[in-house]
């Protein structure tokens, strides 16, 4: 092999390496915004759940 091809795979593999690693990051920052999203959606659920339930009992009382 010459030294330009050598450089030329190098380089290839570098660029490669680069791709690989700007997916993995772009993979984690979507799991960590879907897990802000879910996250946020169990506690407003959980908020509504517990303002029906106090409702419901408030609801028998002749006040």
């Amino acid at each position: 092999m010459t030294h330009l091809s050598e450089n030329k795979i190098l380089e290839k593999l570098q660029s490669i390496e680069n791709e690989i690693k700007v997916i993995k990051n772009d993979n984690i920052l979507t799991l960590i915004e879907e897990e802000k999203f879910t996250s946020f959606f169990i506690w407003i659920g959980a908020i509504s759940i517990i303002i029906i339930f106090s409702y419901y009992l408030n609801i028998n009382e002749e006040s």
